[in-house]
């Protein structure tokens, strides 16, 4: 089976939570913001579209859109002060930016 959909299965049971003070630090308008840098966070690498899709609804179990999906990674990769990147060179991959620490 290809690398990709399959491999998400990841460690989904147990989401790391996020330190107070780095919610202050990221200003996260949402709940699906804090969702999403939760996905990221579980899966320790960088994510595609897809990947971010499938991983959000096994773990929440409530279907998005792939274009919200996109339109929310872009946005929160354009801000300034948000845990997640694009991947350079790479269409759809996120990760979380390199100075965001557990």
């Amino acid at each position: 089976m290809p690398q990709g959909l399959c491999d998400l299965a990841f460690q989904i049971a147990g989401a790391p939570r996020l330190e107070p003070a780095q919610l202050a630090l990221l200003k996260i308008s949402d709940d699906f913001e804090l969702k999403m840098i939760s996905l990221f966070k579980m899966a320790k690498r960088e994510l595609n579209i897809d990947q971010i899709q499938a991983a959000y609804f096994r773990k929440y179990n409530e279907y998005k859109e792939r274009t919200k999906i996109t339109a929310k990674l872009y946005n929160m990769a354009r801000s300034s002060n948000s845990a997640i990147e694009s991947v350079k060179g790479r269409k759809g991959v996120y990760k979380l930016k390199d100075n965001f620490e557990e």
